[in-house]
């Protein structure tokens, strides 16, 4: 096939068989190739092929140009040849066994554990019977360890002279009447000190040339020499007569945090990182070496750097290098290397830190991690092992929904009795006044959106459900300042909102009392009970339940109060609790018109409130009592210093007598 308007011209060479053609060329050929360049113009632009112009049997083609040149192409002839690198010994090698060593070749000479190998070749098939037998000379490499970044393990050293070299090269003289042909035995050594278990593979590499032995030019099927490649196992603390241990690596769910803590999903414009906790285990038969584990980001996702989790330092994952490479669609992959030799039943635990600032629009909705665990060169018994070590995380993009919710409690601090003697537990009791929580809703002003529809709010409200615990947090009724707000609890607690006249506060009394009764019933019954923990760790038995406000826009509040009582279920007298810490939590879940958005720590509250035990209730009262009289006594005091000093009682002493000029000594008092 040819592309003459492809730079120069290029021609593009693909092998049939009975299924058809191949989907990839297996040569790629250009003037530049043929040192033809300054002379075609389009090559390529004609093609004639079908005519055997040299008599080898193979058809050859002639390629034309545009400047009017030909181009004479030959087709050579494919021959097959079966190769096979045989090494002994086959089991499994100890390296540190005495018994395998050999001297190296060297000046002095030293020992090393060591293998014999010989490379064999049989022909199959390319020339022509009518050819009689021939002598085919094949000129093969041998390369050891080839799989390892890290280095070459087993070395060869044929010659005193000639240094360590990871390549072995010869040649081998093979007969066309299909007798195999086996070169003489060399040796390859291994390493002093070995580290890395996994097997050592072998390469080997093969081409025929015009040579006195074959004067003709022929090309190998070089699938055959590939298939030929083998391995050295080695020994490895395996148990397996073959020697064949696996690692096993498995990836654990992989969690997250997006920072600033408080989101679930990534917001636009205030969220910075994403924290994913990872978690690598070698659950397989042997050791991992040189494991490492890969992370797909999507675009526009930055990677900034691993970093310690769980109470980690740094110093416990300062082993673990990663970088970062770009692909050809522009996404990153982060590539992190491992422990060079995780233990079986060990694990890797760390965390990756990435940036989502680049982000500005929400196309795509949502993102997708990939992460794979894997080890750098695995061999073909691992394939069947790797089913666990792969895990996407899919992480939502929006815009901050600007919804801020507020709660409260009215008083942080409720006093309650719980020194009467109760027994009844199929009721409740009241051991305290009603407990009021206020919530507000309200739109900040630079929401992106200034006005939502159908803002569902779920409640938690904490309860300590009788069946286990001897109090009960019962919601009683709820008003908001919105005419169109309606809460759900379970399937009971559903009421009117704003107070009315007296015929209103009579059916809504009524709808309390109902709504009451059935609630009581459901805790008894233990419907929708579910757990929940608050911001300080403290778990509770909670209720779930729901709120809707129809419609909210900017600069306006709603505000609803739930009314509660606290009740006492059982009683025995001898409780030790003296206070309870009742926390209920509310947060926005779900918007109409709100695909776009995300919910934020902006968008969920709690309103935490103490319940006081008093010491006694009687004592309570007796203080009270005391406190009162003297209280009194106090104010009667003060009213009457003042009366006093008000109307004349508090005068100077001589204020009552006026002074007469007479010569009689003694005054006299004024009628």
């Amino acid at each position: 096939v040819s592309a003459p308007y492809n730079a120069n011209g290029v021609l593009y060479v693909y092998l049939g068989s009975r299924e058809g053609l191949e989907k990839d060329h297996c040569q790629r050929i250009t003037p530049e190739d043929l040192g033809v360049s300054t002379a075609t113009e389009a090559f390529g632009w004609s093609l004639d092929a079908g005519k055997d112009l040299d008599n080898n049997n193979y058809p050859d083609v002639a390629v034309g140009s545009l400047s009017g040149h030909v181009t004479y192409l030959r087709s050579l002839p494919i021959i097959d040849l079966d190769a096979e690198v045989q090494i002994t010994p086959a089991t499994p090698v100890d390296t540190e066994s005495e018994v395998l060593q050999q001297l190296v070749p060297d000046d002095p000479p030293y020992k090393a554990v060591a293998v014999d190998i010989k490379v064999c070749f049989t022909y199959v098939k390319g020339i022509a019977a009518t050819e009689g037998n021939q002598d085919i000379q094949v000129n093969y490499k041998l390369t050891s360890d080839y799989k390892n970044p890290k280095g070459f393990r087993m070395y060869f050293k044929p010659q005193r002279e000639s240094p360590k070299s990871q390549v072995f090269s010869g040649t081998s003289q093979v007969s066309t009447s299909k007798t195999k042909a086996c070169t003489s035995q060399f040796q390859a050594y291994f390493n002093a000190e070995i580290y890395d278990f996994r097997h050592v593979y072998f390469k080997l590499e093969a081409d025929v040339e015009e040579t006195q032995f074959f004067s003709r030019r022929v090309v190998l099927n070089q699938k055959l020499i590939d298939a030929a490649e083998t391995r050295v196992v080695m020994q490895s603390g395996c148990t397996k007569p073959s020697g064949v241990c696996q690692a096993d690596l498995e990836l654990a769910p992989v969690t997250y945090t997006i920072l600033p803590k408080g989101w679930d999903d990534i917001a636009i414009g205030r969220t910075d990182y994403i924290l994913f906790a990872v978690n690598v285990t070698n659950k397989g038969e042997d050791d991992a070496f040189l494991s490492e584990l890969s992370v797909i980001l999507p675009r526009n996702i930055i990677f900034n750097r691993r970093q310690a989790v769980e109470g980690q330092s740094e110093e416990d994952i300062s082993h673990i290098k990663c970088i970062t490479k770009q692909q050809e669609d522009f996404t990153n992959k982060v590539i992190c290397s491992l422990s060079s030799e995780l233990k079986v039943g060990t694990s890797e635990i760390f965390g990756l830190s990435v940036i989502t600032t680049n982000i500005e629009t929400i196309s795509p909705k949502q993102l997708k991690f990939d992460f794979f665990a894997y080890v750098q060169e695995p061999s073909e018994e691992l394939n069947t092992l790797l089913d666990d070590n792969k895990a996407t995380v899919t992480i939502n993009v929006g815009y901050p929904s600007g919804i801020e919710i507020r709660g409260r409690p009215l008083r942080e601090r409720q006093p309650f009795s719980n020194d009467k003697t109760y027994t009844d537990t199929d009721d409740t009791k009241s051991i305290g006044p009603d407990v009021r929580h206020e919530l507000e809703v309200y739109i900040v002003e630079d929401s992106v959106t200034h006005e939502y529809h159908n803002i569902e709010i779920r409640g938690l409200w904490p309860l300590f459900y009788p069946k286990s615990e001897d109090y009960l947090l019962k919601l009683k009724s709820y008003n908001a300042s919105h005419p169109r707000v309606e809460c759900l609890f379970g399937d009971a607690f559903k009421m009117g909102n704003r107070e009315g006249g007296e015929d209103d506060k009579k059916r809504r009394k009524k709808r309390e009392d109902d709504v009451t009764t059935t609630l009581s019933d459901n805790y008894q019954n233990g419907t929708t009970v579910t757990e929940c923990m608050d911001s300080t760790g403290q778990t509770d038995t909670c209720e779930p339940f729901s709120c809707t406000v129809d419609k909210l826009e900017v600069n306006q509040t709603v505000a609803i109060a739930f009314l509660s009582t606290l009740n006492l279920v059982r009683s025995d007298g001898s409780y030790t609790t003296d206070n309870l810490r009742i926390t209920p939590y509310f947060e926005v879940v779900a918007i109409a018109q709100g695909n776009n958005v995300v919910f934020g720590p902006t968008d969920r509250t709690e309103t935490t409130f103490a319940a006081v035990k008093r010491q006694s209730e009687s004592g309570g009262y007796t203080w009270i009592i005391i406190a009162s009289v003297l209280g009194g006594i106090l104010i009667v005091a003060i009213v009457a210093i003042v009366m006093v000093c008000c109307y004349g009682f508090c005068k100077d002493k001589n204020a009552g007598y006026e002074p007469v000029a007479t010569n009689d000594p003694s005054p006299k008092p004024v009628v």
